[in-house]
């Protein structure tokens, strides 16, 4: 009897909003320059883990608040205890996720993210995209 075989294909629904950052400062200088420069609470949180296909597991540090339009801000460091988080993007330093936010208020944010002296680069990404965009799934 011939066996049946079925797929199963996950179609993601990335409904944040992410912003690559290329900065040299440390995650606590750079937080505290975020809460200083842009009126966020970023606040330390443990440190999330992940696992890649040979089951090697890293930590990445992460921070959270709820910024002044009622948006979820999340940060995380792309280089972790034993590799990156989005490995495809190995010259990110941070990602940050912004989460129930219309596009206006991720616009402006972003605005005022880039006008800071001390950041190197940023630019927004497009989630599906990414081939290990499934890492943002551990922010819902």
């Amino acid at each position: 009897m011939p066996r049946k075989v079925t797929r199963l294909t996950l179609d993601l629904d990335f409904d944040f909003h992410l912003v690559a950052v290329v900065c040299s400062l440390r995650n606590y200088k750079m937080c505290f320059e975020l809460n200083h420069n842009m009126g966020l609470d970023l606040k330390r949180r443990p440190d999330l883990e992940i696992a890649d296909r040979d089951r090697n597991r890293s930590l990445h540090v992460h921070y959270t608040t709820i910024g002044p339009g009622g948006e979820e801000i999340d940060v995380v460091a792309n280089k972790g205890t034993k590799g990156h988080f989005v490995p495809e993007k190995k010259n990110i330093n941070y990602f940050l996720v912004i989460r129930n936010a219309n596009h206006r208020q991720a616009k402006a944010l972003f605005k005022k993210l880039r006008s800071q002296p001390w950041l190197e680069g940023a630019y927004e990404l497009e989630p599906s995209r990414l081939k290990s965009a499934e890492n943002f799934l551990l922010f819902e």
